[in-house]
């Protein structure tokens, strides 16, 4: 019988929680950013047409990422519940809609491929090569969607050294077939396709692992899911679910159409796009710290309202928002020093390397806020109260940034420029309406009862 999971919330607990994630996310942000550095090291094709392919794998994972939050919400809850033999009856529910979900998001990807890439003006070499790609690619989305799954298991038992040691490995076989495939005379002319069966072997291994992992841990409960079970728990993950999947829609969506916008631009189009797609991962990397405060608030808080401790949820949400905030401005101003190398480093193309710098430029800014209501997301998705972030992000993506980047980048600066601005400005729009509902709206209801 699995041990019931520490659910303390002092500095010790929480820092044994949260480091082993940053690491964790570094790693598997080295695997975002590695195919698009190699790519710039080939040519602005292949860089414009894998960030495209990666922009849209990422809007293709918000089921999985919709999955995964509504995981972190309901089972961190039922440990703070001590509901052990309910967060289990979870797992097993949650691994099958991942793999469902991963198939038949793939199928149906690879059957409107031709429209997908038409939104975003990718024509001669570049679609020929996004096309090549995106076959390969679509392969991996059901391993990206076990392990993925897999990983918000652990977090949400509070078993992060395992997760770790698993995307260590992956990421040093990625990285080792990466440059065993692309740098190479074995794809003859055609090296960008090691980057795409280079993710597809990374995947796999992990999706492997993964399951492998939660099996050996006993996390999966053998009981049979009784009916009346079912009828009363699905109902709080599907909600919790489908307010974050929409809310990584509007997200994921929003980047997307950023991206088309950038390609239709007047001037240098394509070297803009290969830009966003290099700064984007130059940026995922940098801040990933944020993103695994993102995932430790969730859990904590999930923890604290699943055992009926509300002010103390409140408070260490606070804490993790504000002082991550604070860290990560001291790293971006460090790093503001350092763009033109970051750029340098990202592509050989000039032009391209201007945009990345331009793009860096404007997300340093965005510094604290970006923390912040990144942090605050993840409290409300421990809280089962996701429908907040959708309601934020929907308004500062939608209503304030594709409409300003539209109109900065298209008629007042021309090009890349004006939507950098308008990502910073909607960014601190954001965040003054999430502090307004952590302060002033009582997200704390809407968590798990405990029976």
């Amino acid at each position: 019988m699995s041990k019931h999971p520490d659910i303390s919330t002092s500095f010790k607990a929480i820092f044994a929680l949260l480091w082993p994630q940053v690491l964790m996310m570094y790693f598997i942000c080295v695997m975002n950013v590695a195919p698009i550095w190699a790519a710039g090291k080939m040519s602005a094709d292949v860089s414009a047409a894998l960030g495209v392919s990666i922009q849209m794998l990422f809007l293709l994972g918000v089921i999985n990422i919709a999955l995964n939050s509504g995981t972190t919400a309901v089972i961190s809850q039922s440990i703070g519940a001590k509901k052990l033999q309910r967060a289990k009856f979870y797992v097993f529910i949650i691994l099958l809609l991942n793999a469902f979900f991963g198939v038949g998001v793939g199928v149906l990807a690879y059957i409107f491929s031709g429209q997908i890439f038409a939104l975003f003006g990718l024509k001669g070499a570049v679609l020929d090569i996004a096309n090549e790609l995106w076959a390969v690619l679509l392969f991996s989305l059901p391993c990206s969607f076990l392990f993925n799954s897999a990983m918000a298991v652990f977090r949400s038992f509070r078993e992060v050294i395992l997760p770790l040691i698993i995307t260590i490995i992956v990421c040093a076989f990625y990285l080792f077939f990466i440059f065993k495939l692309s740098f190479s005379e074995f794809f003859m002319g055609r090296e960008y396709m090691g980057l795409a069966y280079s993710n597809l072997i990374a995947q796999g291994l992990a999706a492997l692992l993964g399951t492998f992992a939660l099996i050996a841990k006993r996390h999966i409960s053998a009981s049979f899911l009784p009916f009346a079970w079912l009828r009363l728990a699905m109902p709080k993950l599907l909600k919790t679910a489908l307010h974050s999947g929409a809310t990584s829609i509007v997200w994921q969506a929003g980047y997307v159409t950023l991206y088309a916008i950038v390609g239709f631009l007047p001037l240098h189009s394509k070297e803009a796009l290969g830009g966003l797609a290099s700064g984007h991962r130059v940026e995922s990397f940098i801040f990933m710290a944020g993103v695994a405060l993102h995932i430790g608030a969730s859990v904590v808080v999930g923890n604290c309202l699943g055992a009926k401790r509300v002010a103390e949820a409140r408070r260490i949400a606070a804490i993790l928002a504000f002082s991550g905030a604070a860290v990560m401005s001291v790293v971006a101003g460090i790093l503001w020093w350092f763009i033109s190398d970051l750029a340098a480093f990202m592509s050989d193309d000039s032009m391209v390397q201007f945009y990345i710098a331009e793009y860096l430029k404007y997300n340093f800014l965005s510094t604290p806020f970006s923390i912040i209501s990144t942090i605050f997301a993840g409290v409300m998705i421990g809280a089962s109260a996701a429908h907040f972030n959708l309601l934020i992000f929907g308004l500062s993506f939608w209503v304030i940034r594709i409409p300003l980047a539209y109109a900065l980048g298209h008629f007042v600066w021309g090009e890349a420029t004006g939507v950098f601005v308008a990502m910073l400005i909607s960014q601190v729009i954001q965040t003054a309406l999430m502090l307004y509902v952590f302060y002033r709206v009582n997200w704390t209801k809407y968590a798990l009862k405990k029976s």
